[in-house]
């Protein structure tokens, strides 16, 4: 699970997901299928990487999410069949939400053999 804190919670974010299914032995339909919850509620049922984009490529979905009342985003992947993964994680507060321009976080969220960075940019 992932918790992106200290976050307005009167303004709408974008959140982006990023996967690739680089594991050979789950390059199969149903290999590796999870949930996705944003803040509690259930965003995505059963996703399957290769299902949606085969082995080795880029697969990315969005979603607009407001803060909870702890002033975060909380991301959690529900284990279905195997281990779930993402590869990164993008929070950009949604345009128009801001008088002092946009903001994004970047979480590499990559194999262990990464080390998980944030890089925060502000326009």
């Amino acid at each position: 699970a992932y918790k992106i804190d200290s976050l307005d919670k009167s303004k709408m974010y974008s959140v982006e997901l990023g996967f690739a299914e680089l594991y050979d032995p789950n390059c199969g339909i149903g290999k590796r299928i999870f949930d996705i919850r944003l803040n509690g509620n259930t965003v995505g049922r059963n996703v399957d990487v290769f299902t949606a984009k085969g082995c080795r490529t880029a697969y990315t979905m969005n979603y607009d999410v407001q803060p909870n009342s702890d002033q975060a985003i909380e991301i959690e992947f529900i284990k279905r069949d195997e281990n779930p993964m993402v590869s990164f994680i993008r929070i950009q507060e949604k345009a128009g939400t801001s008088t002092s321009g946009t903001s994004s976080i970047f979480v590499n969220a990559g194999d262990t053999n990464e080390r998980t960075s944030y890089i925060i940019d502000s326009n």
